[in-house]
C-alpha cells in the first residue's frame, strides 16, 4: 500500500471546527478539542446503516402488517376501528420514522465513502427529528382540543 493511501486511512478530522491532518495527534490544535480517526468515523457510518435498516425494516413489517389488519380484517378477530383520520396520522408516523432512517443510513453512507461526518446532513436528521416530535406535540394538543 502506498504511502498516500495510508495516510489517508489514517487521516484526523476535528468534529468541531472541520480541521484536518495526517499526523498522529490527539487534540486539535485550534480548537482545542479531540480528533475522530476517519477510520473510527467508517466504522460509525456502517453502524449507522446497521440502525437505519434496521428501523426501516422493522417499520415497513409493522406497516405492512397493520396495512393487512385495515384492508382484510380477521372473522372474529383482530380489526381496525379507526377512520380515515386515524389511518392518516399511522401512516405519517411511520413515513416520518422511515425517512429518519433513510437519512441515518445515508449519513452513514457518507461516513464510509468519505471517511468524515457531513455537518449538513447531521443537521437535517436533527432537523427532521425536532419536526417529529413537535408534529407529536401538535396531535396530543389537538387531541386535547379537540
Amino acid at each position: 500500500m502506498a504511502f498516500a493511501q495510508v495516510a489517508q486511512l489514517m487521516r484526523q478530522e476535528c468534529k468541531s471546527c472541520g480541521y484536518s491532518t495526517t499526523e498522529l495527534i490527539e487534540v486539535c490544535p485550534q480548537c482545542r478539542r479531540a480528533f475522530i480517526a476517519s477510520d473510527a468515523m467508517r466504522r460509525s457510518g456502517y453502524l449507522q446503516i446497521a440502525l437505519g435498516a434496521f428501523l426501516v425494516l422493522l417499520m415497513s413489517g409493522i406497516g405492512a402488517l397493520l396495512g393487512k389488519i385495515m384492508i382484510f380484517p380477521a372473522p372474529g378477530g383482530s380489526h381496525f376501528t379507526g377512520g380515515p383520520r386515524e389511518i392518516l396520522m399511522i401512516v405519517g408516523v411511520f413515513g416520518l420514522v422511515i425517512s429518519v432512517g433513510l437519512a441515518i443510513m445515508l449519513n452513514g453512507y457518507w461516513q464510509i465513502r468519505f471517511g468524515r461526518r457531513n455537518k449538513y446532513l447531521v443537521y437535517f436528521i436533527f432537523a427532521f427529528l425536532l419536526a417529529f416530535v413537535g408534529f407529536g406535540y401538535f396531535l396530543k394538543m389537538k387531541a386535547k382540543l379537540g
